[in-house]
């Protein structure tokens, strides 16, 4: 059985590690208030940013709305700099580099972790007007703490009004440093590689490999064509306080091409055009509804080995169209994939129990056998399924798949790759796609009960699963965060 891992997101300095359960660290004391009141207005900030403890110094200005998040900030950073976003990161407000009124945002570890309180607050709940707010202030920014790449921000401009992209980069110097280079000392290393007497002495021994990189390339047309080629992609992202927004702050954009390539099928924005309707609510729940009526008040009798009896399975086969060639298909549950599914589902969302050899409903089931409303609004609450951070990861991300709805392949491969992304591992080992469905199991059992995931190919359902079930994903994704 493959072993699933994921490495901890705790880090060195300024804050303690996070807690186990994912809870937001003890509240910071002393001075550490730089958090300013939000502009009333939205203009445009022209940055400077530029890598410390390297010569000569490799720097960017560029403009940014002030109204970003620093969690939006991020990707424009790494994407001015030339970093490929692989690595933690953190951003440091202070007056001066290590002073007593720094404080530090980190990366939200997990999509379900709770807002810090106080003076401690995640990137993702702070706008850039909040710790940059007169020209000369400073931010500090730290990219892979293993290499520790320290950058300095400055303020050096408030102008108009910001546009709708107001991202532009502006100037510049000199190439971004390779990854994994080993930080500042381990690239005046290499750099010392590039030289010409080392290139020669590299000519006399072949066996010394010596990379191709040119120190002195910067673009600022290229640089900004990339800022609006992602401002377009993020035209189609979900509104930041919702589910789906906080799963994908955990998912670097460069590492998980394939799910990026995916969000504009959701239409994340278009509310007026997309949303669960009565006749959605009604097959969605049809199959739960059917059990639980069958169940009856006194329950219903399985047999020995725990399954309903083959007049129930004749008759649920017959009632939720799952008939087939009468002269083939088995009577025994055991043989009935979409009812095994079913059961399993009303088991998990608490809606039956067996005891004493009947298959029972709950309260909770009795009062929502007959509300189709409320019966969706309580499996819409329970998903992401799982009690297990893989589960809920993993079962989230799956329900950003099926909202897109992609072919199996494309599937399989765009949730290996984002799992991966996050940190998981199989076996020491990214995340293998034939893994994916194991790894989001509870969430995946929820959805092949209700018949959203699995069906079989058809012109209206398509190969993975009716329009009502994407709609529930995108239901659930759309949910605020907490």
């Amino acid at each position: 059985m493959a072993n699933f891992e994921r490495g901890r997101r705790a880090h060195l300095s300024l804050v303690p590690p996070l807690a186990d359960d994912g809870g937001a660290p003890p509240e910071r004391t002393g001075e550490a208030r730089r958090r300013r009141p939000r502009r009333p207005d939205i203009v445009t900030y022209t940055l400077r940013i530029g890598l410390e403890d390297v010569e000569p110094e490799i720097w960017r200005r560029f403009t940014v709305s002030s109204d970003i998040m620093l969690d939006a900030l991020h990707p424009v950073l790494q994407t001015v700099m030339g970093w490929n976003d692989s690595q933690l990161h953190c951003f440091i407000s202070a007056s001066a580099k290590y002073s007593d009124d720094a404080l530090r945002f980190d990366q939200r570890p997990r999509f379900d972790a709770p807002d810090g309180s106080g003076a401690y607050a995640y990137e993702d709940s702070v706008r850039l007007d909040e710790v940059l707010a007169d020209e000369g202030d400073l931010l500090f920014y730290e990219y892979n703490f293993s290499d520790s790449w320290q950058h300095t921000i400055l303020l050096e401009g408030i102008g108009g009004p910001a546009e709708v992209s107001a991202s532009v980069c502006l100037d510049g110097a000199r190439n971004c440093p390779p990854e994994h280079s080993g930080g500042a000392y381990g690239y005046a290393q290499l750099l010392e590689a590039l030289a010409p007497a080392a290139q020669l002495a590299q000519r006399r021994r072949p066996d010394w490999p010596i990379p191709q990189l040119d120190p002195e390339r910067f673009k600022a047309k290229e640089i900004t064509r990339q800022l609006r080629r992602q401002t377009r992609q993020r035209a189609h992202h979900p509104g930041p306080a919702t589910l789906a927004a906080a799963l994908l702050r955990l998912i670097p954009e460069l590492a998980a091409p394939e799910l990026y390539s995916l969000l504009g099928r959701v239409h994340f924005r278009e509310e007026s055009e997309h949303g669960m309707t009565t006749a959605d609510n009604e097959l969605a729940t049809a199959g739960l509804r059917w059990l639980l009526a069958r169940i009856g008040d006194d329950g219903r009798a399985l047999t020995p080995a725990g399954y309903l009896r083959p007049a129930d399975v004749v008759i649920a086969r017959a009632e939720l169209g799952w008939d087939g060639d009468p002269k083939r298909v088995s009577k025994r549950e055991s043989d009935c994939r979409e009812l095994l599914d079913l059961r399993k589902a009303a088991e998990f969302l608490g809606l039956t129990r067996t005891a004493g050899g009947r298959l029972l409903r709950t309260e909770l089931g009795d009062a929502l056998r007959t509300d189709p409303a409320g019966l969706l609004a309580h499996i819409a609450a329970a998903l992401p399924a799982g009690a297990a951070e893989l589960e809920r990861d993993a079962g989230l991300l799956f329900l950003l798949l099926m909202a897109c709805g992609p072919s199996a392949d494309t599937w399989e491969q765009a949730m290996a790759e984002a799992m991966t992304a996050m940190g998981w591992r199989t076996d020491g080992r990214p995340v293998d796609p034939q893994d994916v469905f194991a790894m989001a199991g509870p969430t995946v059992l929820v959805a092949r009960g209700l018949g959203a995931f699995g069906v079989r190919p058809g012109p209206e359902n398509g190969l993975w699963g009716p329009r009502w079930g994407r709609e529930l994903a995108r239901t659930v994704l759309l949910r605020p965060r907490g």
